[in-house]
């Protein structure tokens, strides 16, 4: 959803015959008519996020490879420019705040985790604050277990 909640971008097949679909923009009415900005073969891990300011798109594609990397395009569709590049895939992103960064999913270290990276593709690894700020404690979990009985389970389960 942009972000002042007027407009959506919605992964659509709508008039293609094959596919998962390419990228659409529309109100956020039900029925509002819908506006295609990309087509592109797209996959379930396509995840667009709109910039805080609404102008750029950031998403994650195979485009023709292997591998998922991340991609932007203005709001407007057109031509999209590579944020990541290699054999490991990146997926869901999501903008920071700020628009400085982008946090994604990566399986490029061999494990599957939270990374980041600034607009111009460098790696969460060259910049150190950005590392420790997807590193450290985000909040806290507590979950309570409930049985049909809705019985509350002790501290060291059963």
């Amino acid at each position: 959803m942009v972000p002042d909640g007027r407009e959506l971008i919605i992964v659509s097949n709508r008039g293609h015959i094959h596919g998962t679909g390419g990228f659409w923009r529309m109100t956020a009415t039900p029925g509002a008519p819908m506006r295609e900005l990309r087509d592109e073969e797209t996959t379930w891990k396509a995840r667009p996020d709109w910039s805080p300011d609404g102008r750029r798109i950031v998403y994650s594609s195979y485009l023709g490879r292997q591998w998922h990397q991340l991609w932007l395009m203005t709001s407007e569709g057109g031509d999209v420019f590579p944020l990541t590049y290699g054999e490991f895939d990146a997926t869901a992103p999501r903008w920071s705040r700020d628009a400085r960064h982008i946090a994604y999913i990566s399986n490029e270290g061999g494990n599957t985790g939270a990374v980041g990276a600034r607009r111009a593709g460098r790696s969460a690894a060259s910049d150190p604050r950005l590392r420790a700020a997807l590193s450290g404690a985000a909040g806290r979990l507590r979950i309570v277990v409930v049985d049909r009985g809705a019985a509350r389970w002790p501290r060291g389960f059963r």
